[in-house]
């Protein structure tokens, strides 16, 4: 399922993250460029190189979660929208069905929820029901992410071997 939120890219935004059953459930998290879970999320276990040769991942059938997992036109979200999102709908945090996150609300009135399922760093979840974070498909020095926590949302450098949240889009 999909929701339209009435931004001018006219993407459409999953109602639910990559391994999860409901828009409430955490679902799975990823390193960056990986495509599949792990149990433990640390630097020495990270498949891939840090020069970031690669600075798009967006709909690659290699390093895209999104579009290994659901196929046809969904990926990673952009940097920019993600920056999109935040400036163009109103976010604010609130708990639904007893998990806490963003209701993100679009100019035409359509929601998403995001839960904020925190991150993976080693084996431990890291702020799990307090936090989110969210992989982008766009990289620099380190790659992208949605972070939120109470009142503030921003896009900002995410820990490529961590395990983050994807919420995937498609045209």
């Amino acid at each position: 399922n999909w929701v339209d939120l009435g931004l001018p890219s006219k993407l459409k935004w999953a109602t639910c993250n990559i391994g999860a059953s409901s828009p409430c459930d955490y679902g799975s998290y990823y390193a960056w460029k990986d495509t599949v879970t792990k149990t433990n999320y640390s630097s020495n276990l990270y498949n891939h190189d840090y020069s970031y040769t690669i600075k798009n991942i967006a709909g690659n059938d290699t390093f895209d979660v999104a579009r290994v997992k659901w196929g046809g036109s969904w990926r990673l979200p952009s940097k920019h929208e993600f920056e999109d999102m935040l400036n163009m709908c109103i976010c604010r945090d609130t708990m639904l069905s007893g998990t806490k996150g963003l209701i993100v609300t679009g100019p035409n009135g359509n929601q998403i929820f995001l839960p904020a399922a925190g991150y993976r760093e080693g084996p431990v979840p890291m702020h799990k029901g307090e936090r989110g974070y969210y992989w982008s498909s766009l990289s620099s020095n380190w790659p992208y992410c949605l972070k939120f926590d109470s009142g503030s949302q921003y896009v900002n450098y995410g820990t490529s071997f961590h395990g983050y949240s994807v919420r995937p889009i498609t045209e």
